[in-house]
């Protein structure tokens, strides 16, 4: 995939979404003969929302793996702003996305390092911009509509949902009874419901 050499920002700095528009795409996905989606073509206009319904295994997913630039189409072409999508480079192009797919990964870290690795240009944490950072990360928890969430968590966007936790070589019966709640506390996971992990994820 060739990258290309427009800076999406540059281009469009005041912009307030985006103007997308399939002509003729064609795709099938590598080492595969038969095409996911065959000569589509849609416009989707800055500001709308719109709603892709179709049959499982119909190209809805591709489609959104297409704008992102996962995979670039066989045939036709897509435009962003009426700029081809491949003349974007794609680091700037995925900058101003957010994809939330179906299947997503959360990491045995805290809310706020989970959200915070969705930029990860901005994720190197030192004492200078560690407050700056949090201030965006509860920015980004206020525009999805997670503070409810957050808020009932044990120690904030500090708290560990999943911990990745495993004692080894440790008799936990003999253990005296701080050792065991200390363990108890490290080990303990929040139970959410998908509905919760999915806003999260935005």
């Amino acid at each position: 995939m060739t990258d290309g050499t427009l800076d999406y920002a540059e281009c469009a700095p005041n912009a307030n979404g985006m103007n997308i528009t399939f002509e003729n795409v064609t795709f099938s996905y590598p080492k595969k003969t038969e095409n996911v989606i065959r000569d589509v073509s849609f416009t989707i206009k800055q500001g709308q929302i719109v709603v892709i319904v179709g049959l499982n295994g119909s190209g809805k997913s591709t489609l959104f793996k297409l704008i992102n630039r996962l995979y670039d189409v066989k045939s036709g072409t897509i435009f962003v702003n009426r700029h081809p999508i491949t003349s974007y480079t794609t680091k700037s192009l995925r900058k101003v996305m957010a994809m939330h797919y179906q299947t997503y990964t959360h990491y045995p870290l805290s809310i706020y390092e989970n959200i915070l690795l969705g930029d990860a240009d901005d994720g190197s944490i030192d004492a200078e911009n560690e407050q700056a950072l949090r201030n965006s990360v509860k920015e980004a928890i206020e525009m999805g509509g997670a503070e409810e969430i957050i808020e009932k968590q044990p120690t904030g966007m500090d708290t560990v949902l999943k911990p990745n936790f495993r004692a080894r070589g440790y008799k936990t019966e003999a253990a005296g009874p701080e050792f065991k709640a200390k363990m108890d506390e490290i080990t303990k996971t929040s139970e959410l419901s998908a509905g919760q992990w999915q806003r999260l994820a935005l």
